[in-house]
Parts: C-alpha cells; structure tokens; sequence
C-alpha cells in the first residue's frame, strides 16, 4: 500500500480546508477530521483510529444528507477531506483484508481530485 499517497491526499486536505474555512470559520468538524486523520497516521493507535472513525462519521451526518453545500468550492474541500480520512481508516490493517489493499489508494487519488478541482476553481473565482 502506497502510504505516501494516503499522506499526501490528508496533506491535500488540510490544503483546501482553509477554503472551507474562510466561509465557515465556525465549523469545526472538517479540521477535527484532518486533525485525527494525522495523530492515527503518526501514532497508529486503536484509539486514534477509533476517534478518526468517529469524526467520519460526524462528517458523514454534517455534510453528506440534506445539509450538502454542492458543487461549490467548499463542497469540493469536503469531499477531499472525507476521502482523506476514508484513505486513512481503510489503510487500518483490519480494513485492508476487508476492501483490498487497493481501496485505501483509490480512496487517496479521489481526495487528491476533489483537492486539485477546488484549487481550479478557487483560481477561476479570482
């Protein structure tokens, strides 16, 4: 598994999360998101995978229902940062067997994507 692609897709998306940021500088879930992706990547705990499964999941409830802000700039940073986390959660040795070693880097490009696209707009929008 490529964990350097893992790494730079969370890298990527604390990138444009200042996008989001800069609109919603009150919402801090985005930013826990990243911020637990990083320690479980550093420190490889179950309890830092747990809380990054949580933050996920407070992501998932926030962002992805009737609440979604789409096809925007700051739709785009969202999806970079859960397909960050998702790269992060489904490198987890347990996920690995589960999904394929593959999943975790697919997950990473998609993150990688989504951050690239927000860039592309953010510069148009300029």
């Amino acid at each position: 598994m490529n964990m350097n692609k893992i790494k730079r897709a969370v890298g990527m998306a604390e990138l444009v999360l200042l996008i989001f940021e800069a609109k919603y500088p009150n919402d801090k879930i985005p930013r826990k998101n990243i911020k637990c992706a990083k320690k479980y990547l550093d420190t490889q705990t179950i309890g830092k995978f747990n809380a990054l499964e949580q933050a996920s999941d407070d992501m998932l409830d926030a962002y992805f229902g009737g609440n979604c802000i789409k096809e925007t700039k700051e739709w785009l940073s969202i999806r970079a940062i859960h397909f960050a986390c998702n790269a992060v959660i489904s490198s987890n040795q347990e996920w690995v067997v589960l999904l394929g070693e593959k999943y975790a880097e697919r997950q990473a490009i998609e993150a990688i994507d989504y951050a690239k696209t927000c860039l592309q707009l953010l510069i148009r929008s300029k």
